[in-house]
Parts: C-alpha cells; sequence; structure tokens
C-alpha cells in the first residue's frame, strides 16, 4: 500500500493524497493553523478511514452470514490528547444498522470481530485510544411496509358488524421498532493479522 502527497502552495495548508488505488484525497487545515478550511484535517480523515474500515467489515460479515441488511451507519467520536502529540485517547463508535429482521448477537458480534480481529485500523489506534461501542437495529420501512402487505394479502380482514363495512387492516409504520445497544470496550490483541481478502481488505 502506497499514498503520495501534494502540498498545494496556493492554498495556504491545503494537500492532495493520491492513492495507490489511484484516487484523490483532499485535506487541509483550520484557519489558525494556517489553511482556509477547504477540506478534512488530516486526522479528521484518519478518523473518517477507521470508521469506514470496521463499517467495511461489519455489512460484509451480516452479508456473509445471510443477514438482509440495509444500512449502515456508524457515528465516531474521538477525544484527543491535550499536549504535543496529539493522539487519539478515546474513540466511541455508535454503529445504526438497518435492515429486516436483523439478530441484536449477529449484528452485536460483527461489530466484536471488526474491533477484535479484522479492523487494521481500529487495532492500530487502539494503542494509544481506548475504543468503545455501542450499536441500535432498525427496521427498514420497507421491510415492515411489506410485512403489511403480506399480512393483508393472507386475509387480515377487520369487519365492522353494525356498519357492515369490511376493510383491510392498516398499518403505520413509525420510527424505531427493534433496538440493541449496550456499551462494550474490546480488547484488542497486539498485531493481529489481517483476514483474507474481502474481510479486512480495507
Amino acid at each position: 500500500m502506497e499514498c503520495t502527497i501534494h502540498w498545494l502552495p496556493g492554498t495556504g495548508m491545503g494537500f492532495v493524497a493520491q492513492t495507490g488505488s489511484g484516487h484523490l484525497i483532499t485535506m487541509d487545515g483550520a484557519v489558525d493553523g494556517g489553511g482556509n478550511n477547504l477540506a478534512p484535517r488530516p486526522m479528521e480523515t484518519l478518523l473518517a478511514g477507521t470508521g469506514g474500515c470496521t463499517a467495511y467489515d461489519v455489512v460484509l460479515m451480516l452479508q456473509r452470514g445471510r443477514h438482509d441488511v440495509q444500512g449502515c451507519q456508524v457515528k465516531v467520536h474521538a477525544d484527543r490528547a491535550d499536549h504535543d502529540p496529539k493522539v487519539f485517547t478515546r474513540i466511541h463508535m455508535h454503529f445504526v444498522v438497518t435492515g429486516r429482521k436483523l439478530a441484536a448477537a449477529a449484528v452485536e458480534r460483527a461489530i466484536a470481530m471488526s474491533h477484535e480481529k479484522y479492523c487494521s485500523a481500529s487495532i492500530m489506534l487502539a494503542k494509544t485510544a481506548r475504543i468503545t461501542t455501542e450499536f441500535e437495529i432498525v427496521e427498514s420501512a420497507f421491510a415492515q411496509q411489506r410485512q403489511l402487505v403480506q399480512r393483508a394479502q393472507v386475509g387480515l380482514v377487520v369487519n365492522d358488524q353494525q356498519a357492515g363495512v369490511r376493510g383491510w387492516a392498516q398499518g403505520r409504520v413509525n420510527g424505531f421498532v427493534s433496538w440493541g445497544s449496550g456499551v462494550k470496550q474490546h480488547p484488542v490483541a497486539a498485531r493481529v493479522p489481517c483476514a483474507p481478502p474481502p474481510l479486512g481488505a480495507c
């Protein structure tokens, strides 16, 4: 893996990184640090990469387990040391996983496996930072609506005896219908080898 970083003098403290896979990433600094705040900070890019790496693992493991996962969001919050080098000292990741009939145990296991074995980025950052995770599971609106249609099709009928009105049962989807959570700190083994592609391939 390789990466070439180019300084853009005309921007103050703007940089463009060219990755070995042929992509460009733009970075900039804060105004009080000589930049123009035109792009993410380098440390923000590092944090975003970590979130992307673990989300990659979680989605892939759920897919391999034939779970109907339809969305994955990771909200990452990090604290840094007060003095140089201002390394990350605490990182908390909140996963919001959307799908149909997702088992909390399966999501929890995927997150744990990512942080204990597969996610190279979080395992490296765990050398200086305490990493914690929590998750919630959201039943997809599409899945809920499909369930209502299926129930109607098999004859979920509401009869109004007095008015002689026969109507289909109607449901309304609103909000979160399943939830699994729990803040966990996962022990991270030193120098855990990356799994064969594509798991850990981020």
